[in-house]
Order: C-alpha cells, then sequence, then structure tokens
C-alpha cells in the first residue's frame, strides 16, 4: 500500500495556521525528505557492497570449514587403511 504526500496543500495549511511561507516550505521538505521510500544510487551501492562483503566472508568462513572437514576425513580415511594393512599383514 503507497500513499502520496501532497506537499503544496501540506504547506498551504501550514499557511493557513499561520506559519510564514520559507517555514511551511522547509518543514513540508524535511517531511517528504524523511518519509520518502527512494533512495540514492549512492546509499544502495554502499548498501549493498556492504551485504555482499558479508555473504562473501561467510561463503570464504563455510569453505574453510568444509575444507577442513575434508581433509579430516581424508586423514581418518588413510589412517584406517594403514591400520587394517598393518593388522593384515603382520
Amino acid at each position: 500500500m503507497s500513499s502520496t504526500f501532497d506537499t503544496l496543500q501540506a504547506v498551504q495549511r501550514l499557511r493557513e495556521r499561520g506559519v510564514d511561507e520559507p517555514a511551511a516550505e522547509g518543514m513540508v521538505e524535511l517531511v517528504a525528505e524523511a518519509t520518502s521510500p527512494l533512495v540514492t544510487k549512492e546509499f544502495f551501492l554502499t548498501t549493498l557492497r556492504a551485504e555482499m562483503a558479508g555473504m562473501r566472508a561467510e561463503l570464504h568462513h563455510t569453505l574453510l570449514v568444509l575444507g577442513l572437514s575434508l581433509a579430516g576425513l581424508v586423514v581418518g580415511t588413510a589412517g584406517v587403511s594403514l591400520a587394517a594393512a598393518a593388522l593384515l599383514f603382520n
């Protein structure tokens, strides 16, 4: 659900209540900026880059854990194989 903010109407309502023109326009501009769902390209790209860096770090950590687990599995399998061979051939 979206809503629109009629800045002209807001300025007029403030003027009707005794706020001078520059102050009314300044207040309405501030409210419009504060409630705008739009973001700047720079903000979007900065946020996107930060999110991607976090995901990249998480992926590197996961790959490291998987690699170490695989290395442990290989070493363990080799150890069991050598122990079995020693038992069979002695």
